[in-house]
């Protein structure tokens, strides 16, 4: 579910706002399984779910899938080189 969640995800601009792009669709997906693999009502909220099963929020766990890669390109050095080819683009 999160290959390549670099190149698809959008962070929204702060957590409160909750999940947006394709991540919006998933996040309802996922909500759905947790209900079913943790025998909960359909009226559970999904934040009780989320801390019974020990999953964050797919929005903020994607959030730090982004960070991670990007912090990854950084200190490899990679980042710098598309901002180069970029600039000279």
């Amino acid at each position: 579910m999160a290959y390549r969640a670099p190149v698809w995800h959008v962070p929204g601009e702060s957590p409160a706002k909750g999940a947006r792009g394709m991540a919006k669709n998933l996040q309802k997906h996922q909500q759905n399984c947790l209900r079913v693999v943790l025998g909960a009502f359909k009226s559970t909220a999904v934040t009780k779910l989320e801390t019974e099963s020990y999953i964050p929020p797919l929005d903020l766990w994607l959030n730090g899938r982004v960070a991670r890669y990007q912090a990854r390109l950084e200190l490899s050095g990679v980042g710098q080189q598309i901002r180069d080819a970029c600039a000279t683009i």
